[in-house]
């Protein structure tokens, strides 16, 4: 191996990938940073051998590489910060040595870049550092008990019929009759297919939580989030979920009791799982959060057209790819010898709109994103008109995965369709006073249950005690039922720091469309 400069290059790229972190790491984990940083590394060091083969110096070869390096960051304003700084200490050090009569070799340069990136990895990583020192203590201690064999129910497993369990979320698909006011769309073609199935769909259901990351948490451990992951209220950090996510209170119990996981690849690495006992990829490369904002804002967004073929980038195909996956997967996973408990999230009718109502792709004018309420870009007419028509779209998919379902199941399966929330045109995402609240709140839910009582349903059913019925009803526990509460984030990113809008919900009268 020839003697390269490399670490000078390696150094920039770790302060580059820092900077960008700072960003991302709201949403991102720390383990999607160490898997990408740890690839790039990577391909730096297969870099340094054609960079050697074309200076045949070592030195040159560290600087072309440390080029190459401010080329893939050369979008973001750190890499122009940081040119700025080396050319003008180079400048600087420059005039020293020739007043001096001293020459400047590369060396020099090599040393300014290292105190320059070991400035930066400080600089980020104090930044980073206050961020995660909003994690309390009692977290990890909760994080433990998430992913042990202690956080479960006891379920009967001498329950001679141990249904297949579909659970399918619908992300921000709104109650009919909310659909109808605000919305002006005739549902009901849809419903009066759902019941005619035999699914019971509760008139005056609400979610508890306006985010997916609470709402879907709490439904799968069935509990508020605020109980089994208390004092979050000053984190930032969204991905503190993902442990509950994956190695839910329901997941564990059911498969305590001799059943599968089964879950569909995730547009949204929060609700991604792969580590269930079956997991069906949109793409052959699942892409992380943090990997798509990479891709997004550097260079390497020029390779979007040939990488989005087999790999879940931020594009609008690439989208399109994972949640056609979903109802394929959906129907395949039938086929799966039982019991299973099958996870999905559909991030649909969710923004980005890219389905027409017949399916025809729609391509938004402004660049991809999973943003929605008042961060969707368009007006509330256009978020309206899209909603609607991707609506109609999912409808019809489900309508297929529904009949195949029932009519290859083996016993008559669970199936669970209900939205995390409802939709976002009237939703401000800091403040729940500008917030039509019964739209947000407001979410879609149908139930199939074979051999179940409809009644034991209430009609205004809340999604942190539908397991608890379930679990009750199919495998004789006796869980008692949480009184219903809704609650709304006081800002914008921390979502932990909640308010009680439960009166507020009840009372409000400020629905309209501006």
């Amino acid at each position: 191996m020839p003697r390269v400069k490399l670490f000078p290059s390696f150094l920039l790229l770790l302060a580059s990938l820092l900077f960008l972190y700072i960003h991302a790491s709201f949403s991102a984990s720390p383990d999607q940073f160490i898997f990408l940083l740890l690839g790039l590394g990577f391909a730096l060091l297969l870099l340094s051998l054609p960079a050697y083969w074309l200076t045949h110096d070592g030195n040159w070869a560290g600087l072309l590489l440390m080029i190459v390096v401010l080329g893939l960051f050369s979008s973001g304003i750190f890499a122009f910060a940081y040119f700025s700084a080396i050319s003008l200490a180079v400048i600087l050090l420059e005039v020293t040595f020739r007043l001096l009569k001293k020459r400047l070799t590369l060396n020099y340069f090599f040393v300014i870049a290292n105190l320059l990136s070991y400035v930066a990895i400080t600089l980020s990583g104090a930044i980073l550092f206050q961020r995660f020192k909003t994690i309390p203590f009692s977290y990890f201690e909760s994080y433990r008990y998430a992913v042990s064999s202690e956080n479960s129910v006891f379920l009967d497993s001498s329950t001679e019929v141990k249904p297949d369990i579909y659970y399918i979320v619908l992300d921000g698909y709104g109650r009919s009759n909310m659909l109808n006011d605000l919305y002006g769309f005739d549902n009901s073609e849809f419903v009066q297919y759902l019941q005619q199935k035999g699914f019971v769909i509760p008139q005056q259901s609400h979610s508890n939580y306006p985010r997916t990351a609470l709402s879907v948490t709490s439904t799968l451990n069935m509990d508020y989030v605020q109980s089994f992951a208390p004092n979050l209220q000053d984190s930032p950090l969204w991905w503190l979920m993902t442990p509950w996510l994956r190695h839910s209170r329901v997941r564990n119990s059911l498969e305590a009791i001799g059943y599968k996981s089964i879950s569909i690849s995730s547009d949204w690495s929060m609700t991604n799982n792969p580590t269930a006992d079956i997991y069906f990829k949109s793409h052959p490369i699942i892409m992380s959060d943090f990997d798509r904002y990479f891709f997004g804002i550097t260079p390497m967004k020029m390779f979007a057209p040939f990488l989005e073929r087999f790999s879940s980038l931020g594009t609008y195909n690439a989208h399109r790819i994972s949640q056609l996956n979903n109802f394929k997967s959906l129907v395949k996973s039938v086929d799966v010898s039982g019991p299973k408990f099958v996870f999905t999230h559909i991030l649909l009718p969710h923004p980005p709109f890219v389905f027409s109502d017949d399916g025809t792709p729609v391509n938004p004018e402004y660049s991809f994103s999973l943003n929605d309420a008042n961060d969707y870009e368009g007006t509330h007419l256009e978020y309206a008109d899209h909603y609607i028509a991707q609506t109609q779209f999912l409808n019809k998919n489900l309508e297929v995965v529904i009949d195949s379902v029932l009519e290859n199941s083996s016993q008559p399966p669970i199936i669970i369709l209900q939205a995390d929330h409802g939709p976002g045109m009237l939703t401000d995402f800091g403040s729940s006073a500008n917030t039509c609240l019964e739209e947000r709140f407001s979410n879609f839910s149908a139930y199939y249950l074979p051999g179940m009582d409809s009644s034991v349903i209430p009609e205004d059913i809340t999604p942190v005690n539908l397991f608890r019925i379930i679990f009750n009803e199919y495998f004789h526990t006796e869980l008692p039922f949480l009184e219903s509460a809704y609650y709304y984030p006081k800002q914008t990113l921390t979502i932990y720091d909640l308010e009680n809008v439960t009166f507020l919900l009840k009372s409000q009268e400020n629905c309209a469309v501006k």
